[in-house]
């Protein structure tokens, strides 16, 4: 699973916590935290665009 979180997130505890506990599950589990980031990115920041693109290669390198 890929977790993408801002810095500037509410739920950046819940996100780290959901991650960590994830792992120790022994789930593939990633957690991106994007520095001063809020809860809803839009595809108008620089930020987003990069974001859809990891996920994006994420998604590749998983399914391929």
């Amino acid at each position: 699973m890929l977790i993408q979180v801002g810095t500037d997130e509410i739920l950046l505890d819940d996100s780290t916590r959901f991650a960590e506990n994830a792992c120790t599950y022994d789930v593939d589990a990633t957690l991106e935290v994007w520095e001063n980031m809020p809860h809803i990115y839009a595809p108008i920041l620089s930020e987003d665009v990069d974001a859809i693109v990891k996920l994006g290669a994420w998604v590749r390198k998983r399914t391929s």
